[in-house]
């Protein structure tokens, strides 16, 4: 099995150090080089897999590189291994108490700095991997409620900070306890991961997030999108399934195919959209989109709702436990 080469965020001043460090890594890993703080600190955008920070850089402190990525919620799980060439253990425990998995004394051992990297780093996979996997929704593979609960008071104050609406869709596949009875839930599962997959082709993977909260109902977050916008994809996706849902799965007769005769798949949708307001909760977008998801069912299904912009929602408190 071939794996990429790690990206290791070198961060010291000392060339003879850094030659060094060059020498014993630069094999298996990419190198990554600062060497200072402020160098440090935008390199962190390359979203190192380990960082080896050095803990005196000239005037500077390297403590100051690590509370700032212990700080990112987007860094944080990155694991930094400290170097030190002082017997001082103050800034040793300094750096512990910031969050550094461990330290290496200068001059470089090759033996232990090889084993401490390939620890960390193989730990990191494995952290990354469980975080993966209890995000993501076995079935679709797109994220699940988990994620739109972490994820949506993130986009809304980010909205907020832009001046920008935001547009929640909600989407239910119609009578789909029938097709678990009548088909079985081989079809049904096959059922669900097609309407998964139609909802990733309709979105901008670039900027739209996909959910699968549950049974048989998605949610779609749409920053930066009006009521508008939200209507005409809602009517695109409600069209694709519909269309495509004959050709879903497999024929009678082909190996391990089943038999569809007379299925058909469509689902209803609801929508919502404001302008994101610090003020005003998050979850007050996703139930007006579940509000609007009933009456589409009302309505007689195989439809979106409403078609015509509402009322905009009205300030209230924020709920604490949603932008947290």
């Amino acid at each position: 099995m071939i794996f990429e080469r790690s990206r290791i965020l070198v961060v010291e001043d000392d060339p003879t150090s850094l030659r060094m460090l060059a020498e014993i890594l630069r094999h298996e890993h990419e190198l990554i080089i600062a060497t200072n703080c402020n160098d440090a600190l935008k390199l962190l955008a390359e979203k190192p897999d380990l960082i080896l920070l050095d803990l005196y850089l000239g005037e500077s402190k390297g403590i100051e590189v690590l509370s700032r990525v212990k700080a990112d919620p987007e860094l944080q799980d990155i694991p930094v291994l400290c170097v030190t060439s002082s017997t001082e253990t103050n800034d040793i425990e300094e750096a512990f108490h910031f969050g550094a998995v461990d330290y290496i004394t200068k001059p470089y051992n090759e033996i232990i700095l090889q084993s401490k990297v390939n620890t960390f780093l193989d730990l990191s996979r494995k952290t990354a991997l469980l975080h993966e996997q209890a995000n993501t929704d076995a079935l679709t593979g797109l994220s699940n409620r988990r994620q739109l609960d972490a994820q949506l008071p993130q986009l809304w104050l980010r909205m907020a900070d832009e001046a920008k609406p935001m547009a929640a869709i909600m989407i239910d596949l119609d009578d789909f306890k029938g097709v678990n009875d009548y088909f079985g839930h081989p079809v049904g599962d096959a059922t669900i991961k097609f309407v998964g997959s139609t909802l990733a082709q309709c979105v901008d993977p670039f900027s739209d997030l996909v959910f699968r909260i549950g049974g048989d109902e998605f949610v779609v977050l749409l920053p930066g999108v009006d009521f508008s916008g939200a209507l005409k994809l809602g009517e695109t996706i409600r069209e694709k399934v519909e269309v495509s849902s004959l050709d879903m799965l497999p024929s009678a007769g082909e190996e391990g195919g089943f038999r569809l005769s007379g299925i058909e798949i469509t689902v209803s949708i609801g929508i919502a959209s404001a302008l994101a307001i610090k003020t005003v909760s998050p979850l007050l977008l996703i139930e007006k989109a579940d509000a609007a998801l009933y009456q589409a069912k009302e309505a007689g299904r195989n439809t979106v709702y409403p078609k015509s912009e509402p009322k905009r929602m009205e300030a209230t408190a924020p709920d604490s436990s949603s932008l947290s």
